[in-house]
Parts: structure tokens; C-alpha cells; sequence
């Protein structure tokens, strides 16, 4: 069952991460080089295979993040020393998104032709690396937010488990102390009845 829901958390994060990664890859890129509207001298195709190409980019590039999170998940637990962990982290996104990024720009000039591996070498060499480490950047941030966030609903659940025992515990005292009152009471009560049976 916990395996299960590891897959799920996993599936979750791919589906998150490849969209912000996206996005966040085109728009940090426009940002950088805002008059360099590459896009307008494209025709519909280029601009399709721009976007495919953006897509696995991006999918590489998440895969590689989740398998850089796994591995300090099992290696460096955030229990352990959350800064040291956000910092080796955000050390190892970079690092291994710069690689990644530069083996995949040389891949697209190996496999396309001349001229559009220029075009695509030229733009994305200029920004690539940029980009790619700012979206690392802010996969590393989301990832530590995400963590501190389930710290704090945990430290909550918890807060909110104890309130709750101290609650019932003290409902508990509450009913020994009547059950205490009424026992002190019964000897009392048949003591006055005898007393009167008495006279």
C-alpha cells in the first residue's frame, strides 16, 4: 500500500513538474532574450517541432529531477539536515541539468541538419544553460517548499492529535472523578436512611 502511493506521489510530481518546466522554459527564455523573437521567423512546422522538441526537453528534464530527489530522499533524508539537504539539492539539480542540457543541444546539432542545428545551437546555447539552471532553481525551491509544507500540516496533524487525547483524557478524569463523588455519596445516603430507620 505504501509502495502505491509512492507511485502516485511520483506520477503527481511528473505531472506537475513537466508543465511548470514548460512554461517556465519559454518564459524565462523570452524574459532573458525578449527582442529576439525566434518564434516569428518560424514557419508552423519548426514552430511544432520546437514545441515537441520543448516537451521531451522538459520531460528529460523532470525525469532527471525526480531521479536526483529519489536518490537524496534514500541518501540524505530532509529529517536529517534540511539545509544541508536544500543545498546539496539545489547543487545537484544544477549541475546535473547543465550536463543534460549540454548533451542534449549537441544531440539536436548531431541529428538535425546544418542549418536548423545552427539556429537551434546558436539560440539555445546562448540561454539554454541559463534557463536550465534558473528552472532548476525553482524545481529545487518547489521541492523544498513542498517539503516544509508537509512539515507544517504534519506538525499540525500532530498539534491536533494531541488536543484531541488531551480532550478525551480529560473526559476520562472527569468521569472517574463523578464516578469518585457518586461513590462517596452512596455510603452517605445509606447511612442517613438507616439512621432514620432507626429512630
Amino acid at each position: 500500500m505504501s509502495n502505491l502511493t509512492g507511485e502516485k506521489k511520483e506520477i503527481n510530481l511528473r505531472l506537475m513538474l513537466i508543465p511548470v518546466q514548460f512554461i517556465g522554459f519559454y518564459l524565462l527564455a523570452y524574459l532573458l532574450r525578449p527582442g529576439k523573437a525566434w518564434y516569428k521567423s518560424y514557419t508552423t512546422e519548426e514552430i511544432s517541432l520546437e514545441v515537441i522538441n520543448g516537451l521531451i526537453f522538459c520531460f528529460l528534464l523532470s525525469e532527471i529531477s525526480i531521479l536526483i530527489i529519489k536518490f537524496l530522499d534514500r541518501h540524505m533524508p530532509w529529517q536529517d539536515d534540511p539545509l544541508k539537504r536544500s543545498v546539496v539539492q539545489f547543487g545537484a539539480m544544477v549541475t546535473g541539468t547543465v550536463i543534460f542540457s549540454y548533451c542534449y543541444i549537441r544531440l539536436m546539432v548531431f541529428v538535425f541538419e546544418k542549418s536548423i542545428a545552427s539556429e537551434v545551437y546558436a539560440n539555445s546555447l546562448t540561454s539554454s544553460f541559463t534557463v536550465t539552471v534558473l528552472v532548476s532553481l525553482l524545481t529545487s525551491a518547489g521541492q523544498t517548499v513542498y517539503y516544509l509544507l508537509k512539515q507544517w500540516r504534519d506538525a499540525r496533524e500532530e498539534t491536533l492529535d494531541h488536543i484531541i487525547k488531551a480532550e478525551e483524557l480529560e473526559r476520562i478524569a472527569m468521569e472517574f472523578e463523578l464516578q469518585s463523588l457518586r461513590m462517596q455519596l452512596d455510603p452517605i445516603s445509606f447511612l442517613i436512611v438507616l439512621v432514620r430507620c432507626l429512630h
